[in-house]
């Protein structure tokens, strides 16, 4: 099995399913589990942090080989796991969470500053103002979206506090 251990802590959370009224769990090291999901890593054995298959995990209950057989058509353990990561869902731990939510706030930035000018001199923002002014507007990213999704909402916030527009152009290419 392949554990990741800190400094002095084990990192462990749960990837669940539910089948048939049923609710299956399996640990997890959070960010392998979420890379597998993704397809970027392919050794279970680097995800999983138990080998077997759980009714309630912080309990300890496992899963009977009839409620497994049931519900996956299988008593595999590893398809059973492949199953619940591909299908299920991963508790993110708040760390991960921060680190996701810091990553689109960047991307944010880096689109607006990309797309933005300052009216008055045409000039694009730099990107420290656009983060300073995102943060006196008080902008909160939903997990839930991208930050494409949210780049209209972001910038109708922006405008009161930055004087900014899009700029685009167009360019044609002749062979």
């Amino acid at each position: 099995m392949g554990n990741k251990i800190g400094a002095d802590k084990v990192k462990i959370t749960v990837a669940r399913l539910k089948k048939f009224g049923e609710t299956f769990e399996i640990h997890v090291d959070p960010d392998a589990a979420l890379e597998f999901k993704k397809g970027s890593l392919s050794n279970l054995r680097e995800v999983l942090m138990a080998d077997h298959i759980f009714t309630d995990a912080k309990k300890g209950q496992l899963a009977s080989q009839q409620q497994l057989q049931q519900a996956f058509k299988t008593i595999d353990a590893d398809s059973i796991a492949i199953k619940i990561l591909k299908d299920g869902e991963i508790q993110a731990t708040s760390e991960h969470r921060a680190q996701e939510r810091e990553q689109k706030w960047k991307k944010l930035v880096y689109l607006i500053s990309r797309q933005a000018v300052d009216p008055k001199t045409g000039l694009p923002h730099p990107p420290m103002r656009i983060e300073l002014a995102m943060e006196q507007a008080k902008i909160h990213l939903d997990d839930h979206q991208t930050a494409e999704e949210q780049f209209d909402q972001v910038l109708a916030k922006l405008r009161p506090v930055l004087p900014i527009k899009i700029k685009q152009k167009k360019v044609t290419i002749r062979f």
